[in-house]
Order: structure tokens, then C-alpha cells, then sequence
């Protein structure tokens, strides 16, 4: 972006990634007003939009309408990710209003977890996923890997006392795999392993139906996520990151990105990275989570070679400039 503009950004507003893209846009001079994609926090909200949308339609129209109400009918662009609690009778009230903005979604999930997203992508004027495969199956649409801050990747000098961490939410089979690596890591090995569940329900719903929850100890497991100064200091004592990515997706996660950024290792379950201009064989491992074997050889010491070039093109400010590009 060449020239100041206003920009309605709607965005899932968990951790604090909303709050880097909406600070940078503002520190680039740009006015920003930010809104989440889905209108409520509660628990029993989120699981009644994913599994029976349906009968929270009417709610969720007349809480947007509300929302947009209230932000200039002039804007100069509508920048939504994942949109949630949209639905295309939202964003055609949008369209109504908002007649001179382009309207642009970004897919950090993807179709096969949140098929939803096909109500939004035929009415926006341009479609970006971090899916290897969503790309592939739709030619319009244009593939663009998640980000980092450059804020967030400067860790502080310590000794080494993690081989291995894990910091992460609880999603799909990742309790299953992280229990299935501790059993099969050397004795010698420490891995930190905190599991961040979204809400009590899940908690308790785990405890009950998920035979791997046994095999985490309560301060392995919180309701809030392990974010700033206590999440850099572990980070900081660590070699390698673990990422478990989801089973029905082929892009990589933002923590995955930011762990090389940092300098250090990583090892994932998602074979599609090599596909990555930043992936390196030395930096990366990569394993197959039905059977997760690593190579104590690669976590006994920290990385010895440079932090990949390529990478720097996911760091914030060039990921906005090539989302917001003409």
C-alpha cells in the first residue's frame, strides 16, 4: 500500500495475532477498524456456528448490521480472515455499504476444516490460503504462507535446557501424538510440553473421551495460552519446536514460521513443508505422526546455520504489502 487508507479488518481475535496485523496497519498510518469474526466468546456460540449455523442466522445478521452500522460507509478496504460467523447474506450487506472498498479474505484454515468459507470466497474480489491444496483445486485463488512478527523473534541468551517443546492448543489428535513422542524419546531427551485448551468444555470433554489425556500432568495443560515473557523464556532455553499440524491441512502454522525466524529447529508432522523456499533439511524434521520417531541426534544441539533468507518474505510487513498489493 502506497497511500493511507481506511480498512475494515475482521479477524478471529484469539492470541494476539489481530492485534500485530491491526497495530502495524495503523503504525503505517492507515485507519483501522477492527472487528471479530465471530459476535460472541461464549463457548456453546462458537460450537453452535460450526456445527448448526443455522439456527444462529438471525442473531448473527442483526449483530453485524449493528457493527457496520457504526464504521464509515466510505472505507477503502474490507480485509477479512477466515470470517468465521459470516455468511453471504452478511457480506452482501456489507457490499451495500461498504460500495467503494474491496472486499479480500485470507484462508488460514483450510476447506476441509472450515468448509464454510465457500459461502465468502465466490463474493470476495480476492481469495489467499496458506492450503497447498485449496490453491491447487481453485486457480483463482492466490497461496501465501502465514506470517511472524519481527517483534516477536528476538529471544534472550540462555543455556540450553529444553531438547524439545511443545506450546500449543488442543485440536484433532495432538494430545494422541504428543504422548506417542514422549514414549518414544530417549530418556535423555527433556521435552516441555504445555497443551492450551480453548474452553472447561473441551477440558472436561477430553478428560472423559481422550485416553491420551492420562499421560499429561495438570501443569502440562491450562485455559490460558502461554503467550509473551513466559512463553519467550522457554522458547529461549529450547532447541527444537514441535508442530503437530492438523490432520486435514497441508499449509503450516504461524508457529512454525516464527520458530525458524528465531533461529531455532523445528520439528513437524506436515511432509508438505518441504514445498517451503525456507525449508533446509538441517533445520527441519520432519516425522510421520502415526509413528513419531526423531533423531536424538538432531536435539541434542542448537542449529549452526544461518536463519533462511527466504523466510524474511513471511515477516509482517511484507505479508500485509502483498495482501494489500494492486
Amino acid at each position: 500500500m502506497q497511500t493511507t487508507k481506511s480498512i475494515l479488518f475482521i479477524s478471529p481475535d484469539f492470541f494476539n495475532y489481530h492485534e500485530l496485523i491491526r497495530q502495524e496497519l495503523t503504525n503505517q498510518g492507515h485507519t483501522v477498524y477492527f472487528v471479530s469474526d465471530r459476535p460472541s466468546k461464549k463457548a456453546v456460540v462458537k460450537i453452535l456456528i460450526r456445527k448448526f449455523r443455522f439456527l444462529l442466522e438471525s442473531y448473527i445478521r442483526r449483530h453485524y448490521e449493528k457493527v457496520f452500522n457504526q464504521i464509515p460507509a466510505g472505507i477503502d478496504e474490507v480485509f477479512i480472515i477466515k470470517g468465521e460467523a459470516l455468511t453471504s447474506t452478511v457480506v452482501n450487506q456489507m457490499r451495500a455499504r461498504f460500495r467503494r472498498a474491496r472486499f479480500q479474505i485470507y484462508l488460514w484454515d483450510s476447506l476441509q476444516n472450515n468448509p464454510a468459507a465457500l459461502q465468502l470466497t465466490p463474493l470476495m474480489d480476492r481469495v489467499f490460503t496458506f492450503d497447498f491444496d485449496d490453491v491447487t483445486a481453485h486457480r483463482d485463488w492466490r497461496f501465501i504462507s502465514n506470517f511472524y512478527s519481527s517483534n516477536d523473534v528476538t529471544l534472550p541468551a540462555a543455556p540450553i535446557h529444553w531438547n524439545l517443546t511443545f506450546i500449543g492448543t488442543v485440536h484433532s489428535d495432538r494430545l494422541k501424538v504428543l504422548a506417542k513422542i514422549s514414549k518414544n524419546l530417549v530418556t535423555s531427551m527433556r521435552f516441555y510440553r504445555f497443551a492450551y485448551f480453548q474452553t472447561p468444555l473441551l477440558y472436561y470433554f477430553r478428560k472423559i473421551f481422550d485416553p491420551a489425556f492420562r499421560h499429561f500432568r495438570p501443569d502440562e495443560m491450562g485455559f490460558k495460552p502461554l503467550l509473551g515473557d513466559d512463553r519467550q523464556k522457554v522458547l529461549s532455553s529450547t532447541v527444537a519446536v514441535l508442530d503437530i499440524h492438523h490432520p486435514k491441512q497441508t499449509g503450516t502454522s504461524h508457529r512454525a514460521i516464527e520458530c525458524l525466524a528465531m533461529g531455532l529447529k523445528l520439528v513437524t508432522t506436515n511432509d508438505r513443508f518441504r514445498e517451503y523456499p525456507f525449508y533446509d533439511e538441517r533445520l527441519v524434521q520432519i516425522i510421520d505422526r502415526n509413528n513419531p520417531e526423531i533423531d536424538p541426534m538432531f536435539l541434542r544441539s542448537r542449529a549452526d546455520v544461518p536463519v533462511p533468507a527466504a523466510i524474511a518474505a513471511c515477516e509482517l510487513k511484507k505479508w500485509l504489502a502483498t495482501i494489500f498489493s494492486e
